[in-house]
């Protein structure tokens, strides 16, 4: 199979160099709106009218999800909300379902520690960090710091 051989000046080398490349990568190397020769095959965008040539890649989709979109943004209020009502519902909400269920049990442990007094401590302390976790969660999903 005959390929067509293209010529072109290569700036890192001070030189011409000949590329023989196949049909497909021709009409990658030319701009299919202007024209213009583009200084890479896989190039984006056309450097001279600016018109998106490739669309960028497409983000991997994550598994294990548990239903929820990898673009969905989940929001602080109504994980605080949540987990205000119910220790753990907001951290579900994010889609951490472990992470709620293991805070919902540390709750009825506090819960049940305040027959011994020290709930008295531990209970408002540990609400308070819940509905803390359960904002900061939501916040960090969003920014994309944490994958559901």
């Amino acid at each position: 199979m005959n390929y067509p051989v293209i010529e072109r000046y290569n700036p890192t080398r001070i030189k011409k160099e000949i590329i023989i490349v196949s049909p497909r990568e021709v009409s990658l190397m030319f701009c299919p709106n202007c024209g213009a020769e583009l200084q890479y095959a896989d190039a984006e965008i056309c450097p001279k009218c600016g018109v998106r040539i490739k669309n960028p890649p497409a983000p991997a989709a994550k598994s294990g999800n548990a239903g929820a979109s990898s673009d969905e943004i989940k929001s602080t209020g109504i994980a605080v909300v949540a987990s205000f009502f119910i220790p753990g519902l907001g951290q579900i909400y994010c889609g951490k379902i472990l992470r709620g269920i293991g805070i919902l049990i540390g709750a009825i442990i506090c819960a049940c520690l305040i027959i011994i007094v020290i709930g008295i401590i531990l209970y408002p302390i540990f609400w308070i960090w819940n509905l803390y976790d359960a904002y900061t969660l939501a916040k960090k999903i969003n920014a994309g710091e944490i994958t559901i």
